[in-house]
């Protein structure tokens, strides 16, 4: 098996390819959004439950990814598996899991904005913000996601307790 891991737009006929194949965790999941946050908000599991209602009370239509965890970043790969986002593992701060409906989930991801200060050009300050980045995930069957795991140019893990595919979980881990 040749693992995949190019960000380009290299073929993937090559059916023994696998993308991400080196992430300690890969998931095809659904993105729902993202909430930007005031920097002096409290990071909590409350924040992050808001977050997931207003996102889900918007009805929006979640966009299938592939989210691959890495020791130094979490990316986000359409199925093209060209990378739409990525956060780098210091600057995730918190996630939690809805307390309503365990299928959905979020992520907070800060950013360091750099501000140079008017008075002295060598100053710089760091302003930050958060954001909330909202998921879902569909349960399925292996007989059901098995074309999606090939259009993502993934295969399937067989987790030995459940006999379920890792890469398609059913409720968040």
């Amino acid at each position: 098996m040749i693992c995949f891991e190019s960000q380009n737009n290299e073929s993937r006929s090559d059916t023994s390819e696998d993308l991400h194949c080196r992430a300690l965790l890969r998931a095809i999941i659904g993105y729902l959004g993202t909430i930007e946050m005031p920097k002096d908000s409290t990071i909590d599991s409350i924040i992050i439950g808001n977050c997931i209602r207003r996102i889900r009370n918007e009805n929006k239509v979640h966009t299938t990814i592939l989210l691959a965890v890495y020791p130094e970043s979490i990316i986000l790969a359409n199925i093209e598996g060209q990378m739409i986002a990525e956060f780098a593992a210091e600057n995730l701060i918190s996630c939690g899991i809805c307390a309503d409906d365990q299928n959905y989930f979020g992520l907070i991801t800060t950013v360091f904005n750099e501000i140079n200060c008017e008075n002295d050009s060598q100053q710089v300050e760091h302003e930050s913000s958060y954001s909330c980045h909202v998921f879902v995930t569909t349960p399925t069957t292996h007989q059901i996601h098995y074309r999606t795991a090939i259009d993502f140019g993934i295969k399937c893990t067989l987790d030995p307790i459940t006999s379920n595919c890792l890469e398609f979980p059913g409720l968040p881990k």
